[in-house]
């Protein structure tokens, strides 16, 4: 949750002030709110939230017109995540001011957070009519209708956008989720038409209509589509092999990953292009080695590290496919040649750390880890795989200092701070401590948690405690969330906590 600070009030406050009396003389009521005001300001800026809504309620006691007062108190229940008060508070200053635009996107924070659609969709509007040349708040407005399945005000709300800004890809995008939604066919063309109209020499929007008119049946106007698209430019892959084979049937994923073969290889299109088009599919791969897909996307990989040896990304993508296929030896060479042609990409750094773990070499993931602190010594991921790394090696002389490091640099970051408090734990479980566990999995043994170290550990302090039916559920469910490391298979096939 965002945490909101503002000045607003000072310059509200100050001007009161100097409205209602002559510079320099001030009655003792003056003086009064000054200081409460002060001392209300010094509570947010130490982020004393409780203390600071206190001095706000005195100031609202002696000023009911404070209509800001509200407006802070608001976003000082928000960083409480108190969001029923937040909403009373913020409320309460619309009624005195509803044309305030700081108040309103106030509101619209709590209300989304809040999830209530209809209060942010009230809002939204009343932004839009404040200022009509607000696309974001039209944006807003349009994403929040569909998530509340009001398609027709999302529809409405995304014509008026059309008008003002004209057709473009993403307000396209959202009318097709509404028109597959209500499974019309015809409407989700029209759509892909109107944008082609604005763009006619856009191949990948012609290409996308093209599948779609393949996907409803219509062969036809696939194929007139596909002949346009060679107009403009004969040398299109997908259109020259969707013409060739003109493949109607089969598994559409496999036809697609064949199909762009021709663009891999053709040395004019950019890197950025190829490995862009094929990220998606490598993002829904199994970890089936054998499975078609699987073996083309590796094959497509490996053809682009053959054609582009210096470029580190074509390594890091492959490496993925190693990883997403549990190979996770080949996976960490790949990342090793990314790292070693290009040290600053942290993403990278944090996905051969975590193959490392799925390795279970702590060895080198003491050692990766401590590179990456080097290059990245502001970021909180490095210092919290390092502090694993200590404790799975037994290494721990400098543990205390690195995981107060990574309690620094985890802030109010809620990912960053559950991880400590994994660290925490893990630390007590080896420990065979399990009392001191108790909160830990209290806190997070719930699949809304998605982080597979977590849920491992939960497991394991399950089992420890004679409850392996809850422990298997545990397991289980990290190997969902992406967990192939070789114990944890094991603890899951022999029914056991395995150390």
């Amino acid at each position: 949750m965002t945490h909101y600070k503002t000045g607003i009030l000072c310059l509200l406050f100050l001007f009161s002030l100097s409205a209602n009396g002559q510079p320099g003389i001030y009655s003792e009521d003056d003086m009064s709110l000054q200081t409460i005001f002060m001392d209300a300001q010094t509570a947010k800026y130490q982020e004393k939230y409780e203390e600071q809504i206190d001095l706000l309620k005195q100031l609202i006691e002696k000023d009911r017109s404070c209509n800001a007062c509200q407006y802070e108190m608001a976003l000082a229940y928000f960083n409480l995540e108190d969001l029923e008060k937040a909403g009373s508070s913020i409320k309460k200053a619309l009624a005195k001011d509803p044309n305030n635009i700081g108040y309103n996107q106030a509101a619209k924070k709590i209300y989304q957070e809040s999830l209530r659609h209809d209060e942010v969709i009230n809002i939204l509007t009343k932004l839009i009519q404040l200022d009509p040349s607000d696309y974001v708040a039209r944006e807003e407005l349009v994403a929040t209708a569909i998530q509340a399945e009001k398609y027709d005000l999302a529809l409405n709300s995304l014509n008026e956008l059309d008008k003002r800004f004209g057709v473009y890809e993403r307000s396209t995008k959202w009318k097709l989720d509404i028109f597959k939604a209500k499974k019309d066919e015809k409407s989700q063309i029209e759509a892909v038409k109107k944008l082609i109209a604005d763009n006619p020499t856009n191949t990948r929007y012609l290409n996308n209509l093209a599948s779609m008119y393949l996907e409803f049946g219509n062969k036809k106007m696939a194929q007139e589509t596909w002949n346009r698209i060679l107009e403009i430019d004969p040398q299109d892959p997908n259109a020259n092999y969707a013409i060739l084979t003109n493949e109607v049937s089969g598994n559409k994923e496999i036809n697609f990953l064949r199909a762009i073969i021709p663009m891999i290889e053709n040395k004019s299109i950019p890197v950025d292009d190829k490995i862009r088009e094929l990220i998606p599919h490598i993002a829904d791969m199994s970890n089936n080695n054998n499975e078609e897909n699987n073996v083309q996307l590796l094959k497509l990989s490996d053809k682009l590290v053959r054609m582009y040896p210096d470029e580190a990304k074509v390594y890091a993508l492959r490496g993925d496919v190693y990883h997403n296929m549990a190979d996770f030896a080949s996976a960490n060479e790949d990342y090793k040649k990314t790292t070693s042609l290009n040290k600053g990409i942290l993403q990278v750094w944090n996905q051969r750390m975590n193959n490392e773990i799925q390795m279970e070499d702590f060895e080198s993931l003491l050692k990766t880890s401590k590179s990456a602190i080097d290059y990245f010594p502001l970021q909180f991921n490095p210092y919290f795989y390092n502090s694993l790394a200590m404790i799975k090696t037994g290494k721990t002389d400098k543990l205390k200092m690195q995981m107060g490091e990574a309690k620094f640099m985890a802030a109010n970051d809620k990912t960053a701070s559950m991880r400590m408090e994994y660290l925490d734990a893990l630390i007590s479980f080896q420990d065979n401590n399990l009392e001191a566990t108790k909160d830990f999995v209290n806190e997070y043994a719930t699949t809304k948690n998605k982080d597979y170290l977590v849920q491992e550990l939960i497991g394991d302090i399950y089992a420890k405690s004679g409850d392996i039916k809850s422990a298997l559920q545990a397991w289980t469910f990290a190997q969902k969330l992406g967990n192939n490391a070789p114990t944890l298979l094991k603890k899951i096939s022999e029914e056991k906590y395995i150390n």
